[in-house]
């Protein structure tokens, strides 16, 4: 055979004329060093050959393979080369585009293959891959599939993945491989050709790779960011194959040509998806993803499996604190969990049993969910397993390679028949449950470890993980398969880089030996730091190690308490001082003063490059939390309030910080100790739970309690347990209002507000006995409403500004007759809502009226609040001249769009007032829309500057070309219908990508805005589309009639089909009738007093697209009319 193969390498070389593989001892060397370099890998593509030189010994082995002349010596021959072998099938393979990988395979030997050959190859190349200990992978179509899997993506396909790739990075915050690789596998291989364009070896690569997929994806994901901030060169792609790099940058480039908008960048860097993990003291539990800081709003929760809900609320943190992950207990075994985020109606659906294979496998560092094809690390895991019968793990569990070795877990609360164990991985090869045929296989090679020291005490990051005070320790594992005396073939990369601008303050490249290789990184760099960095082990795919922290070299805090009480006095903590200390050339304050109304503070470090952290200090604290069935409230610094008809189902946990004890509850009336409970369990770090549904019987007794625990020495109030309805009824008796059938002897406070003038704010009262004297002014309202709590110190409670609803302890009580008060700036709104007289409004009430309009006040009234509003909308129209100077005056504040339109505020002739340079800024439309008709030139530099940043750059355009280059945007079309077919998460994610940021009022980006807040609300503002549909046809004719065929140029730009796509031509048509009407054409006049009411649907709806079509609209009638 090797004679046979020198003649042929001689023969392609005179063929060829060249002088790359000349001889049989260079084509033996390159199979020697090939092999060395494959050993130790994941895929073959890793082995970083040259694929020219691949390619041409791969037809060399096309050549010589025919000679063998039967099927055992034609495999030995593959298998004597099988290092050159694989290197060039999975070369050729590299270049599949469409079709099957055979003709590649074909064309690259020069013959063709019969079938009985094809098979030869193919278990020639799986028998090679044993012999490197590479990476297998089981598949139905075993004799094609595999091979690809190791050329992972093909290079013609590559640009269909990295468009792909940087469209779902825009889609979903902080995505990281195993996102991308499940979100895949959770779509069929046509629903990804045929929607998201990935041709099926890629597909199957993505989805079926495990962890070397999800490997690939993060580099990849690294390689775009990179790309992103300064674009890519060899220098970026040097990690990647060397097969892999020419495509790679060619897509890159071919993104570029796309245009397609980045990711907007986050303030904080947080997880952004649900996470499943385990913890020996916390149990099986749900990480929430921090959105409330993405979204800077507030977050609702639900969390749904079978018979569990659970409901979390979540607020945004206030800049600088700390972002503290939500946590959802899973207290029984259940198939999927689905959690649920509002607003954004994001789903996400997290698997956890599989009946057919229960076996739960947890990280043993991370405590993360490990997917059941996942290849597990050889180190520790927790693993749960089903155990109704009480065995032990050893006959749960059959593993192969080695014993079991295992250390029990005390039960984990709601899971009585389950069993959980730490194992010890690095004798094992695979395991499983026993019963089930799911094998979980341990990898054959340890990976790095990453080493975290000195962890600062009491000090977390703006993220919420913790903070270190020196750069952690690298240990690179051996490469046990490497041939002794033999040259190093995997080479490990660290690199420190700084994640806010990607600059790398340590790079290292280490060469695998035959033993562990330890790497100091505080050693390697020389400069302190402050700040959060991402630490990146990299080498075989599949096989590195990825590390976020966050680091202030030096950083000491010496606190002067090592535990801070609840005060019993006020329900505050103790307050604490803490030293602080760091390295030189990192700046941080001397000291940290924690109030008694303060948890926690933050501290800022500044190292010499400028680098910043927010670094957050707290003491641990006394807190004290309710929990019930579905839920779990936040801890609190001060006494938690509970209504006494829940207590049931209620415990309460209190942390008061003693391990060792768990001190009892002493449940008191008034002085006086009427029982006491005892804590029911004791959790890790000083915690005790009780169960409130011991109080019943005392309580039947006592209608109110207050809770307390005693904590060194000093009794501490937690609870206070009072009836949630706290009284009967409230009558008038003479002048006083008296509050009846009161159940709490505690001082109540009485909040009384005026029905029929709800823009006043509650009086509020003090009473002990249940009796407020009223004077004449609240006497003569005719009606009040009357809200009662109970005074506490300890919450500090803000009675709110509007009418109330009805509810618990709310009652209306009817006093004497109304009398109106002399007020002009009230006068007659009392009577009015009295229905006792019609409303006859003034300049002066004209704020009144206005505020009325805009709040919800009018829908709490026995009088329809739509008859209300359109009272007032007549009250506003016969004033309409004084809407803008009392707006401008900062009289009447926020008057919705939708009141300016009905009122025929937005009929105003240009002229009629000159806004202040205040107004463009609240108010642009309607200060635009009252400008002298030349604003342009008669304008004040105020003026006009206050204009142009308001109007932007696109309205200067427009007055200077006479046409709306964006006259089309937000116009709906046939993808806004696909769109409106799609879930509401599904629109959010597309609209993300498209990254506008509103500006100026007339700017692109806020007209797209506009156009999807008429998108999200197309159904109010559809609201008899029929009718409205009519209406735009009028306005057609009449726009045509008065200014020409032009006139229809607008609407059509934007004109849909016969149903609500056709919303943003209606609004644009309907703006131009009103600013026809306001310059005095009569047929345009006529037909707004039709067109106003839809007009103002579509404002109450959407009216950021309103305001932008009424300036529009006036530019255009203005150039109409001069033409």
């Amino acid at each position: 055979m090797s004679d046979r193969l020198h003649v042929l390498i001689v023969s392609l070389t005179i063929d060829r004329e060249t002088e790359m593989i000349t001889t049989q001892a260079e084509f033996e060397l390159l199979e020697q060093e090939w092999r060395a370099r494959l050993t130790g890998r994941s895929l073959v593509i890793e082995a970083d050959i040259d694929p020219d030189e691949a390619r041409e010994v791969f037809e060399i082995i096309g050549r010589s393979y025919p000679w063998n002349d039967t099927p055992q010596r034609r495999a030995s021959f593959l298998f004597e080369f099988r290092a050159t072998f694989v290197a060039g099938m999975c070369s050729t393979a590299f270049d599949y585009y469409l079709g099957g990988m055979w003709p590649f395979v074909e064309k690259a030997l020069g013959h063709r293959l019969a079938q009985p050959d094809q098979q030869i190859f193919s278990d020639a190349f799986r028998k090679a891959l044993d012999s490197f200990g590479l990476s297998r992978f089981r598949f139905p179509r075993r004799n094609v599939d595999e091979i690809l899997m190791h050329v992972g993506i093909p290079g013609q396909r590559m640009d269909e993945f990295i468009d792909l790739l940087w469209r779902r990075s825009g889609m979903s915050d902080g995505l990281d491989g195993r996102q991308f690789c499940q979100w895949l596998a959770r779509l069929s291989s046509s629903t990804a050709t045929l929607v998201h364009g990935l041709d099926v070896p890629s597909y199957r690569f993505l989805t079926e790779g495990r962890e070397i997929a999800e490997d690939l994806v993060d580099r990849c994901l690294e390689l775009l960011e990179d790309w992103h901030h300064g674009g890519a060169s060899h220098l970026e792609v040097s990690t990647f194959p060397r097969v892999m790099q020419r495509d790679l940058l060619r897509s890159l480039e071919e993104l570029g040509e796309k245009r397609i908008a980045s990711p907007k960048a986050r303030t904080r860097q947080v997880d952004v998806v649900p996470r499943v993990l385990f913890h020996a003291l916390e149990g099986v539990h749900i990480r929430l993803p921090s959105l409330e800081v993405i979204a800077e709003e507030t977050i609702s929760w639900t969390v749904r499996s079978d018979d569990l809900a659970i409901r979390r609320r979540v607020d945004p943190p206030w800049p600088g604190d700390a972002v503290t992950p939500e946590t959802v207990a899973v207290t029984k075994a259940v198939r999927d969990i689905i959690v649920q985020a509002s607003p954004g109606d994001r789903t996400w659906e997290l698997a956890l049993v599989d009946p057919r294979d229960p076996l739960l496998v947890f990280d043993g560092r991370t405590g993360e969910l490990v997917p059941p094809r996942n290849t597990l690390p050889k180190t520790d895991v927790w693993i749960a397993a089903p155990n109704p019968d009480g065995r032990s793990m050893t006959d749960l569990i059959e593993v192969e390679g080695g014993s079991l070795r295992d250390e029990p877990v005390e039960s984990i609360l709601g899971w009585w028949n389950w069993a959980f164990a730490r194992i010890d991985l690095r004798d094992l090869r695979r395991f499983r449950f026993r019963g089930s045929d799911q094998w979980r296989y341990v990898s054959t090679v340890t990976r790095p470890t990453i080493e975290f020291e000195n962890m600062v005490p009491n000090a977390t990051s703006a993220e919420g993980g913790h903070v270190f005070s020196t750069l952690p320790l690298v240990t690179i594992p051996p490469d046990l398969s490497q041939p002794q005396d033999a040259p190093p073939t995997v080479e490990w990369r660290t690199t420190v880089r700084d994640v806010n601008t990607r600059a790398a303050v340590v790079e290292s490249s280490i060469w695998a030996k035959a033993e562990p290789q330890g790497l100091d990184l505080g050693a390697v760099c020389a400069e302190s730091l402050a700040g959060t960095f991402e630490v990146d082990v990299s080498g075989p795919l599949g096989r590195g190690v990825r590390r976020r922290f966050s680091v202030v070299s030096g950083l000491k805090l010496d606190p002067d308490l090592r535990f801070r009480r609840m005060l019993p006095n006020d329900g505050g903590l103790e307050p604490a001082s803490i030293q602080v200390e760091s390295a030189s050339g990192v700046t941080v304050p001397p000291s940290i003063m924690l109030s008694r109304r303060r948890a926690l503070e933050t501290l800022e470090a500044i190292d010499q490059t400028g680098r910043t952290v927010q670094i957050t200090v707290a003491i641990p604290s006394m807190s004290v939390a309710l929990a019930g069935e579905g839920f779990e409230a936040v801890p609190s610094h001060a006494p938690v309030q509970v209504n006494a008809e829940d207590i049931g189902t209620l415990r309460l946990k209190v942390n008061h910080g003693n391990p060792d004890t768990s001190p009892p509850i002493v449940a008191m009336h008034g002085d006086s100790a009427v029982q006491t409970l005892i804590a029911k369990g004791r959790r890790h770090g000083g915690a005790s739970e009780y169960n409130l549904g011991e109080l019943s019987d005392t309580l039947q007794q006592h209608h109110s309690l207050t809770l307390h625990v005693s904590v060194d020495g000093s009794r501490i109030p937690v609870a206070r347990i009072r009836p949630r309805t706290l009284a009967e009824a409230v009558q008038l008796v003479g002048s006083q209002i008296v509050v009846v059938g009161t159940r709490t002897d505690e001082p109540l406070e009485v909040g009384i507000y005026r029905r029929y003038a709800p823009w006043r704010p509650a009086s509020v009262f003090t009473t002990t006995d249940g009796v407020v004297d009223l004077g004449s002014e609240l006497l003569d309202e005719g009606e009040l409403c009357v809200v009662i709590r109970v005074e506490d110190p300890w919450v500090p409670f803000r009675w709110p500004t509007e009418y109330p609803s009805r509810g618990v302890n709310v009652f209306d009580v009817q006093v004497r007759p109304l009398v109106e008060t002399s007020d002009e700036t009230e006068a007659g709104i009392r009577s009015w809502l009295a229905r006792a007289a019609p409303l006859h409004a003034t300049r002066d009430l004209l704020p009144l009226v206005m505020s009325l309009y805009s709040g919800n006040t009018l829908d709490k009234f026995r009088v329809p609040g739509a008859r209300l509003r359109e009272e007032l909308t007549d009250a506003v129209r016969a004033l309409r001249r004084f809407v803008p100077v009392e707006m401008d005056s900062g009289k009447a504040f926020d008057a919705p769009l939708g009141l300016l339109v009905a009122s025929d505020v937005v009929t105003l002739p240009a002229g009629q007032y000159r806004s202040s340079p205040s107004m463009w800024d609240f108010a642009p439309a309607l200060a635009y829309l009252t400008s002298p008709v030349d604003a342009t030139s008669e304008s004040t530099s105020a003026e006009s500057d206050a204009r142009d940043r308001a109007l932007g750059a696109a309205f200067q355009d427009f007055v200077v070309n006479g046409d709306d280059p964006e006259a089309s945007v937000g116009r709906f079309n046939d993808t806004t219908r696909a769109l409106s077919r799609m879930p509401a998460a599904r629109v959010a994610e597309i609209w993300r990508v498209a990254n506008c940021v509103p500006s100026a009022l007339l700017d692109t980006d806020s007209r797209a805005v506009a156009g999807k807040e008429l998108f999200d609300h197309r159904v109010e503002a559809s609201y008899d589309i029929r009718g409205t549909l009519r209406k735009l046809e009028l306005a057609e004719q009449v726009l045509e009639r008065t200014f020409g065929r032009a006139a229809l140029s607008p609407i059509h730009k934007r004109l849909g089909a016969d149903d609500w796509t056709s919303l943003p031509a209606a609004s644009i048509a309907f703006a131009l009738i009103a600013r026809a009407a306001a310059r005095g054409h009569e047929n345009a006049t006529k037909l707004h007093a039709h067109t106003r009411p839809s007009l103002e649907t579509i404002a109450r709806a959407a009216p950021r697209i309103v305001e932008q079509d009424l300036v529009l609209a006036d530019i255009w009638t203005e150039r109409w009319s001069r033409a």
